[in-house]
């Protein structure tokens, strides 16, 4: 955990402040790679904690509660190239990203719904790399803003 990035959650107003505001709920970032086993139940595609993820280079946020159901796709292999980034819509069939296997084999990663991207972050092995993919149904994200 990196406990000097916080973020401070007004959840009834929808809005986040990154400076301390008394109250409200306090959120910290936790580094990408150890984010999968503390907030994802993969087993049971649920999150595990009300969680928030900013979208970079905008003033925006999503937020999902906890126990909600959500879609993970794992993908392994030698490269990826992610077509979706946080925050982006996609349907059923939508490409996701391009895989580079072991063989040297190009795949298209499809999403198997509809939702949002909430979450893409790798996971580094011996001889591959993991990429989870993490998509929300529209209905249980809660998209804040940045506070002026």
């Amino acid at each position: 955990m990196n406990t000097k990035n916080v973020i401070y959650v007004d959840v009834d107003r929808e809005i986040f402040y990154t400076n301390p505001v008394e109250g409200l709920k306090k959120f910290v970032e936790i580094v990408y790679e150890s984010a999968v086993p503390l907030i994802f139940d993969l087993e049971n595609k649920k999150i595990l904690c009300r969680s928030v993820v900013t979208i970079p280079n905008t003033n925006k946020a999503l937020m999902v509660n906890n126990n909600v159901t959500v879609e993970i796709i794992e993908v392994r292999g030698r490269k990826m190239f992610p077509l979706v980034g946080i925050g982006h819509i996609v349907n059923e069939d939508s490409k996701l990203c391009y895989v580079v296997t072991k063989k040297f084999e190009v795949r298209v990663i499809k999403s198997p719904c509809k939702g949002i991207i909430f979450y893409i972050g790798e996971v580094f092995s011996r001889n591959e790399k993991i990429l989870f993919i993490v998509i929300v149904g529209e209905e249980n994200v809660i998209e804040l803003t940045r506070a002026s």
